[in-house]
Formats: structure tokens, C-alpha cells, sequence
């Protein structure tokens, strides 16, 4: 039983070996017999590492030390790749939630030059990707005030632009001076899924001022 438990343990806190701080695969491992565990969960017994690495050969999968302090060592039959990658994604998970989501501010100005505005499109989508809501302020001076609905429409390009990262959580409203919009990121799914070669290239919309809106 010490062996099992030793292994789901090992396992869960992959990365993380009292030995070594890592989990070592296929001929890293130098042990001359190991208890092996199949893809699901099954015990396969103690066997020698030549057949343990024959078996993880035949079935085109990598054998991992899971359990290093054991006696015999434990191993699991895995895809490594994948289980490292889920593992990476799942430590980063549980940090953005223990961290939690705070609020950031981006402020444009109504006439923007094109490369400030991609410069805070950047901003934005990096806030975003971090789990943090964006709150996004238009602030108009003077005579600019009869133009904020050229703010609207600056406020619904980067609705577009940011759309595979975030969704609007406040529409854009006027208040004074201000135009005020709030993005809340997407779930880490739902990003992957809008993922596409074109993200994150420069967009050459320019407003009715043959500018782009800038902070």
C-alpha cells in the first residue's frame, strides 16, 4: 500500500521529487527493477526496467519515475509530453486564482496615432491574458467633447480586436469628460479555442481622423 499511495502522491506533485526535483523518464531512470503502473491505474507488478521499457516501446509511451523513494521505485506508463503540459497549465491556473483578478486602467486620448494605439491594444491583451479585468477611459478636453462618438466607435474596434482574450463586462458609457468601457478575460478554454495565426498582428483601422485612438 505504501507503494501506491507513494505513487498517486508523487504523481500530483509532479516536479517536485524529494530525490531530485524532478521526474525522471525512460533510460534516465537507472533503477534494475520497478513496480509498474499502466496508463490507467493498473498494477503490472515488479519487473525489470529492460521489460518495463518494452512495455512503455510497445504501447509508444514514456515510463516515469513517479515514485523514486520506494522500494522498489514506482513507475507509470504516460504520454510525457501531455502530462507535463497539463501539469505546467493547471500550476498556472491555480496561481492567476490564488493571485486574484484585479483591475487595471488604460486611458486613450480621441486622436491617436496608429502605433500608440497598437501599443495599448498590447497592454490590454497582456492584462487580459493575466486574468486582470481592464478598465479602458477615453478622457476628451475642451472642444473634443462634440466628438465622442468617435470614442464609441474607437471603444467597438477594440471590442473587435480584443475579442479573443476578452469580453466586454461594461459597456462603453459617457459620463462628463469621460468615455468609460470595462474587459473581463475569457476563460483560459475559451482563449484557446479563438486562437488564430492572425492574433496579435497590427490592424490598420484608422478612425475618421485618419488616426487611431492612443492613451
Amino acid at each position: 500500500m505504501h507503494a501506491i499511495f507513494g505513487a498517486y502522491n508523487a504523481c500530483d506533485t509532479y516536479g517536485k521529487s524529494p530525490a531530485n526535483h524532478a521526474l525522471r523518464i525512460n533510460e534516465q531512470i537507472d533503477a534494475k527493477v520497478v513496480r509498474l503502473i499502466d496508463e490507467n491505474g493498473g498494477q503490472l507488478g515488479i519487473i525489470n526496467i529492460s521489460e518495463a521499457l518494452a512495455v512503455a516501446n510497445d504501447k509508444k509511451l514514456d515510463l516515469v519515475e513517479i515514485a523514486p523513494n520506494d522500494k522498489p521505485i514506482v513507475c507509470k506508463l504516460l504520454d510525457y509530453g501531455r502530462f507535463a503540459y497539463q501539469k505546467k497549465k493547471k500550476r498556472s491556473e491555480n496561481k492567476s486564482r490564488q493571485r486574484g483578478t484585479s483591475t487595471k486602467m488604460v486611458k486613450f486620448r480621441p486622436n491617436t496615432f496608429r502605433g500608440d494605439l497598437q501599443v495599448k491594444l498590447q497592454k490590454i491583451r497582456r492584462f487580459l491574458n493575466d486574468g486582470d479585468k481592464v478598465k479602458v477611459v477615453m478622457q476628451f478636453r475642451g472642444r473634443e467633447i462634440i466628438h465622442t462618438q468617435q470614442g464609441f466607435e474607437v471603444f467597438k474596434h477594440l471590442a473587435e480586436e480584443l475579442s479573443d482574450c476578452g469580453s466586454i463586462d461594461m459597456a462603453p458609457v459617457a459620463e462628463g469628460k469621460f468615455i468609460n468601457m470595462m474587459f473581463a478575460p475569457l476563460p483560459s478554454r475559451q482563449r484557446e479555442q479563438k486562437k488564430s495565426p492572425d492574433n496579435g498582428k497590427p490592424n490598420n483601422k484608422l478612425n475618421g481622423n485618419g488616426n487611431q485612438p492612443a492613451a
